[in-house]
């Protein structure tokens, strides 16, 4: 038993000596502890918000496709002509839509002009097949 209470004593001594340190030391190790579990939170946060988005876009694009196949349905039945013109519209919606997206970007490029002269263009394309 003699042994271990020497030990015991040096210990306490080695801790009175150190304990600024030590003291230093654990409050590093907890702040170190805390940031690490404050990122992995907010990476979680992170992916549950980027998975949601893509459930949200997957979900959306199915609803496309299931629209786009009733339209190739209905298409294939009609004639040539009609196909050309919802083609044409299918690609000026979805021209329309690009642009409602990104309105700052066209503002500052000045593109502006030649997508409108573009979509003036399709527009007199489908009114001439009409």
């Amino acid at each position: 038993m003699r042994g271990a209470e020497i030990i015991m004593a040096e210990l306490a001594s080695t801790l009175a000596k150190h304990w600024p340190e030590l003291s230093l030391g654990l409050i590093i190790l907890y702040a170190f502890i805390a940031l690490l579990l404050t990122v992995l939170v907010f990476i979680g946060g992170r992916l549950q918000a980027r998975t949601k988005t893509a459930i949200e876009r997957v979900t959306a694009k199915i609803a496309e496709l299931a629209e786009r196949s009733a339209d190739t349905m209905q298409s294939a039945s009609a004639d040539a002509g009609s196909t050309e013109i919802i083609n044409a519209i299918e690609r000026l919606s979805a021209k329309i839509d690009q642009l409602a997206e990104h309105p700052a970007v066209m503002a500052q490029t000045g593109r502006r002009l030649t997508i409108a002269a573009d979509a003036r263009a399709a527009i007199e394309r489908l009114t001439g097949r009409i």
